[in-house]
């Protein structure tokens, strides 16, 4: 179990500090073990023979049960992180790719709740803010992520230009024109020219420059 026992970082702990695999190799050592001290009492005292080897038959059947059971986990993406969800509901994985399933099967009601938590789990993550207000969108409509947006800029939202670009697409359905191009600036001037941050502002601003041109 050395390994795994957090002593050490590695990559898997940013995500969880416990995991099924974790002992799978130290359960080989202590079931030899086990196994030798059961063979060795068995020799001395021959009469704990028949009850050392139902014992072992149940240990094998209760462990096929439980290993059943645990690979139907396994059987789909969706029962997958359905049930680490259910086992580690803070966890950020868990939330995002359940979150995309849902979304992936046009599920958008279903996806919004493990959007949103993945979110508040990593505020500084773009990528999870965005998957949230899209599903937002689907789900209650532009002013809706327009709100949630002005609530995490006035709250100093660390990455505040995903904000900025989710509120102007926002505004810019809703007919804000100005609002909409008031948001695009602010994106253009936070982030790095050429990034896609930038460019979907810079589309955005002359989509709406060259609306308002016509």
């Amino acid at each position: 179990m050395a390994p795994a026992l957090g002593l050490f970082p590695f990559t898997y702990l940013n995500y969880s500090y416990v995991a099924d695999r974790f002992v799978y190799l130290s359960c080989v050592g202590a079931g030899v073990v086990v196994a030798v001290l059961v063979a060795r009492a068995s020799e001395r005292r021959p009469v704990w023979r028949p009850a050392a080897q139902g014992a072992a038959v149940l240990v094998v059947v209760a462990y096929g049960v439980l290993s059943f059971r645990q690979a139907g986990y396994w059987r789909t993406n969706l029962s997958f992180w359905t049930h680490a969800v259910a086992r580690n509901p803070d966890a950020y994985p868990p939330n995002i790719n359940l979150g995309n399933i849902y979304a992936a099967q046009g599920r958008s009601v279903e996806a919004l709740p493990f959007y949103e938590k993945a979110s508040s789990l990593q505020p500084r993550n773009t990528y999870a803010l965005t998957a949230y207000l899209d599903a937002l969108r689907g789900v209650r409509g532009p002013q809706a992520v327009a709100d949630v947006c002005t609530a995490h800029i006035a709250g100093g939202y660390p990455n505040a230009y995903a904000a900025y670009l989710q509120r102007a697409v926002s505004y810019e359905a809703l007919g804000r024109r100005a609002d909409a191009i008031a948001d695009y600036d602010r994106v253009l001037a936070q982030t790095r020219a050429g990034s896609s941050s930038w460019q979907q502002a810079r589309q955005g601003r002359e989509r709406l420059v060259r609306a308002a041109g016509q």
